[in-house]
């Protein structure tokens, strides 16, 4: 079933896919998603025969093996494409409050895909970046006997992942990367054989490239090849709460980043998506969670929480400058003055089956 199919009924039966938006945004993803698995499943063929991988695009591995020469040669990995946006402003309209209370919400969690953000630490100051690196910069890393707690719990669970990222930040500048990625090649190989590893990372510096180079074959890596110019960009920092255009959403609904991207394990914690957890080390309601959210849990009071201020919700025009809406530019001072930025809110319980 597809990743953009319609969540369930308040009763648990899921919604027939019978609006326009949603069946648009299912075909728009049908490519990507199979070219994405296909090129995934190739590379560790080839890995495991000691064929050469062939040059894809959407990775950065060079056919000679070193993938630190690759950086300057591999295709670039944009964040900002024509059919993203296209995908943006129908999730806008998606997710108004009457269509949701007419056709359901249109985003569920993921069950295939995890983010892990290793770390907030990062060599660029991207003017938008959505985990706030450049607007609020701290050396925050995730501990390894986080990696080792979830890789416990999958396996206990029988998790069927078919996805794992590294991001950050820039997730080769945590100190114990090469362990991280060690841990994670260890579960795939006595638990989820099918698993894909794919580090995130902007290719920037000889640091970085030092370490993708010395990655296994079997690690998937999308480079971004980013610089000090300055890339077109979401504005991350406008809150949809403070702009008009979203009085009517249901921002419960979530967007499409939980299907593309999956749940995320950050250093606060798990979240809905690893962005939420960005957002929430800014104004500190403290949402994090410990354990997995179980199967059937749809985090609708973080997703109502979150994005509400997240930039990613909805549609915005892609730019080079640093966009900052009124609940931001507060929240932004507020942390530097070691304020929270709102009331915190209760620790979330279960809500399975809501």
């Amino acid at each position: 079933m597809s990743v953009f199919d319609l969540e369930g009924r308040p009763d648990g039966a899921e919604a027939p896919l019978r609006d326009p938006f949603t069946r648009w945004t299912n075909c728009c993803g049908t490519w990507e998603n199979a070219r994405s698995r296909w090129t995934g499943s190739f590379s560790r063929l080839s890995a495991g025969l000691g064929a050469k991988a062939p040059h894809l695009p959407i990775h950065s591995a060079s056919p000679s093996g070193s993938r630190g020469a690759s950086v300057g040669a591999s295709a670039i990995h944009r964040n900002v494409t024509v059919r993203r946006l296209a995908l943006d402003f129908c999730q806008a309209l998606r997710c108004q409050r009457f269509l949701t209370a007419w056709l359901g919400r249109p985003y569920r969690l993921s069950q295939r895909y995890i983010e892990i953000d290793l770390t907030y630490r990062c060599n660029l100051r991207c003017r938008n970046c959505n985990r706030s690196c450049t607007q609020a910069p701290i050396r925050m890393d995730l501990p390894l006997t986080r990696i080792e707690a979830f890789i416990r719990q999958s396996t206990a669970e029988g998790r069927p992942w078919e996805r794992i990222r590294l991001l950050g930040g820039e997730p080769t500048l945590h100190p114990e990367f090469a362990e991280a990625v060690a841990l994670l090649r260890g579960y795939r190989s006595h638990a989820n054989h099918g698993l894909r590893i794919v580090v995130c990372t902007n290719g920037s510096g000889a640091r970085v490239r030092r370490r993708l180079d010395r990655l296994p074959r079997d690690i998937e890596v999308k480079n971004t090849r980013k610089g000090p110019r300055q890339r077109l960009f979401r504005p991350f920092n406008l809150a949809p709460m403070d702009r008009a255009l979203y009085r009517w959403s249901d921002f419960s609904s979530g967007c499409r980043i939980l299907a593309d991207c999956g749940i995320g394990l950050t250093p606060l914690g798990y979240y809905p998506c690893a962005v939420a957890g960005a957002i929430d080390r800014i104004f500190g309601f403290g949402r994090g969670r410990s354990q997995l959210p179980a199967p059937g849990e749809t985090m609708r009071e973080d997703l109502a929480l979150f994005c509400r201020r997240c930039g990613h919700f909805g549609f915005s025009w892609p730019t080079h400058r640093a966009c900052l809406s009124p609940t931001w530019r507060a929240a932004y001072q507020c942390y530097e003055n070691g304020l929270p930025s709102r009331p915190s809110s209760p620790k979330p319980e279960s809500d399975a089956g809501r």
